[in-house]
C-alpha cells in the first residue's frame, strides 16, 4: 500500500484531506498532482516553438528576438533550479510549492495577455523562474511523502513517464491550440489547470517538518544563477554568433570563473546550497552523470527529428507532432515499466540497459537520415528512442536519489534537474554544431547534404552516449571492487 506523510501537528489548521480513509486513493490523487505540475512546467518549454510565427506578425516582432520568448523561460529555469530546490528545503516544500504553482500561472496569464513582445519576454522569464522552484520541490515533495520503497518506484516511474514526454506533447499542444485558437492560447490554458492546483495542493499535500538549517545561502545562490546563466547563454550563442566572439568567448569565460568561485566559498559553509557530499556520493553521482547523457541526446534528437520530418519527409508541423506521437506513447510505457526493471536489476543496471538502447537508437536514426529513409523506417526507430529514454530518465532520478536524506531532497532534485538542463544545453550546441558544419560542407553537393549532415549530428549523439555508458561501467566496476576490497580505494 502506499506510504503517505500524514498531516502533522502544525498542518491542523488545513482542511483534511478527502477520502482520507482511502489511503491508496489519496496517494494517487497526490501523485497526480504533482506529476501534473512537472508536467506543466516540460509542456512550457517546448509549446512556444510551433507558435511563434503567430506571435511574430500578431506583435509586430523581429524573428531574432522572438526567439526569446522561448530562451528566457529556459534560461531562468536552468540557472535558478539549484536555489528553487534548496529554498524549499529552508522556507518548506508545501510553501514553496504553493508560491511556484501560484507564479507560474500569473505568468502564463501576464504572457497570454502581453501587448508587446518585451511584455511576454518579460512573463516567460519569470515562468521559467517558478518553474525552477515547481519542478525540484514537486520531486522532493514525491520523494518525501511515498516513504515505501515500493510505492516511491512507481511514483518515479509516473515522474518519468511525464518529465519524458511533456516535451513532445508540448509541440502537438502548442500546434494544435495556436491553429485552433491563436498563440494566446498556448499561455492562457494554463491558468484553469493552475487554479485547479492551487485548489488541491492544500486538500492533499501536508506540511513536513524543516530538518537541518534554516539559513540560506544566499551568496551561493548568486553565484550559481549567474554561473549557470553565462554558461547556458554561451552554449546558446555559439553557434550563432561564433564560437570566437567576444560574447560568446566572455559569457563562457564568466561562467566558469563564477562556477569555479561557487564550488570553492562552499567549502567552507555551514548551510551550503549543495552539500560536496552529494557530488562525491557514488553511485548517486551516477544518475546525475546518466541524466546529463540521456539530455545529450534527447534535446538535440527531437529538434532535428522536427527538422528532418518537416524537411526532407515533407510534413507540416501538426503532422510532424502526429509521427512524433508514437516516440511519446512508447517513453510513457517504458517508464511506467521501469520500477519493476529496477526492482529485479536495480537502477544503476536499469540505466545502463536504458542508455545502451538509447546509443543504438540513436545510431540507427543516423543512418535512416543519411540514407534518406522513408517515414517506415523513422518510425520504429523512434518508437525505440523513446522506450530507451523512459527507461534511462527513470533509472537516472531514482539513482541520483537513493540515499538522499529527507532534508536533502530539494537539493537533490534540484542537482538532478540541473544536470539535465546542462546536458540539453550542451547537446544543443555540439550536436547542432556538427550538424551544421557538415552540412556546410556538403552544400552544392546536392540535396543529401542535409539528410548526411543530420546523420552525422545523430551519429555524434551516439558515440557520446555509448562512450558516457562506458566510462559509467568502468566507473562502477571500481566502485565495486572498491566495497569489496578497501586496500583497493
Amino acid at each position: 500500500m502506499p506510504s503517505i506523510l500524514q498531516p502533522t501537528l502544525h498542518d491542523r489548521a488545513t482542511p483534511p484531506p478527502p477520502n482520507l480513509e482511502n489511503p491508496r486513493r489519496r496517494a494517487r490523487a497526490v501523485l497526480a498532482l504533482l506529476a501534473a505540475a512537472q508536467f506543466l512546467v516540460v509542456l512550457n518549454a517546448s509549446s512556444v516553438n510551433l507558435a511563434l510565427p503567430s506571435l511574430i506578425g500578431d506583435l509586430d516582432a523581429s524573428a531574432s528576438l522572438s526567439v526569446w520568448v522561448v530562451s528566457a523561460y529556459l534560461l531562468t529555469f536552468g540557472a535558478l533550479l539549484l536555489f528553487g530546490g534548496r529554498l524549499g528545503d529552508v522556507i518548506g516544500r508545501r510553501r514553496m510549492f504553493s508560491i511556484s504553482v501560484g507564479l507560474f500561472g500569473a505568468a502564463a496569464l501576464a504572457g497570454g495577455l502581453a501587448p508587446t513582445l518585451e511584455t511576454l519576454i518579460a512573463a516567460r522569464a519569470v515562468q521559467g523562474a517558478a518553474a525552477a522552484g515547481l519542478a525540484p520541490t514537486a520531486l522532493s515533495l514525491l520523494t518525501t511523502l511515498f516513504t515505501d520503497p515500493t510505492a516511491r518506484r512507481r511514483a518515479i516511474g509516473v515522474w518519468g513517464a511525464v518529465a519524458s514526454s511533456g516535451g513532445a506533447a508540448g509541440v502537438l499542444v502548442g500546434g494544435g491550440f495556436t491553429a485552433a485558437w491563436g498563440w494566446r492560447a498556448v499561455l492562457l490554458v494554463n491558468v484553469p489547470l493552475i487554479v485547479l492546483m492551487l485548489v488541491a495542493i492544500p486538500l492533499l499535500i501536508p506540511a513536513i517538518p524543516r530538518g537541518g538549517a534554516q539559513r540560506l545561502d544566499v551568496s551561493g545562490a548568486v553565484l550559481s544563477f549567474l554561473g549557470i546563466s553565462a554558461l547556458i547563454g554561451g552554449l546558446t550563442l555559439g553557434n550563432e554568433q561564433g564560437w570566437l566572439s567576444p560574447i560568446t568567448l566572455g559569457l563562457l569565460g564568466g561562467g566558469a570563473v563564477l562556477l569555479t568561485a561557487f564550488g570553492l566559498t562552499e567549502r567552507g559553509k555551514p548551510a551550503p546550497l549543495i552539500p560536496a557530499h552529494l557530488l562525491r556520493r557514488w553511485p548517486s553521482t551516477g544518475g546525475n552523470i546518466g541524466m546529463v547523457l540521456v539530455a545529450v541526446a534527447l534535446y538535440p534528437t527531437m529538434l532535428l527529428l522536427s527538422l528532418i520530418l518537416q524537411g526532407p519527409l515533407g510534413f507540416s508541423p501538426i503532422g510532424a507532432g502526429l509521427m512524433m506521437l508514437p516516440m511519446s506513447l512508447a517513453t510513457i510505457g517504458a517508464a511506467l515499466f521501469t520500477p519493476r526493471l529496477v526492482a529485479v536489476r536495480g537502477p544503476l543496471a536499469s540505466l545502463f540497459i536504458g542508455l545502451a538502447l538509447l546509443g543504438l537508437a540513436s545510431g540507427v536514426l543516423a543512418l535512416a537520415s543519411a540514407l534518406g529513409a522513408p517515414p517506415a523506417v523513422f518510425v520504429p526507430a523512434t518508437v525505440a528512442f523513446g522506450a530507451a529514454v523512459g527507461i534511462a530518465v527513470t533509472s537516472a532520478t531514482t539513482q541520483a536519489l537513493a540515499g538522499a536524506s529527507p532534508r536533502e531532497a530539494g537539493a537533490v532534485s534540484g542537482l538532478i534537474q540541473t544536470a539535465q538542463q546542462l546536458g540539453g544545453a550542451v547537446g544543443l550546441t555540439v550536436i547542432g554544431a556538427i550538424a551544421a558544419a557538415v552540412t556546410g560542407s556538403l552544400r552544392g553537393s546536392g540535396p543529401g547534404a542535409v539528410d548526411t549532415g543530420y546523420g552525422a549530428a545523430l551519429g555524434a549523439a551516439a558515440v557520446i552516449v555509448l562512450g558516457g555508458l562506458l566510462a559509467l561501467a568502468v566507473r562502477q566496476r571500481r566502485f565495486a571492487q572498491a566495497s569489496t576490497d578497501p586496500a583497493r580505494a
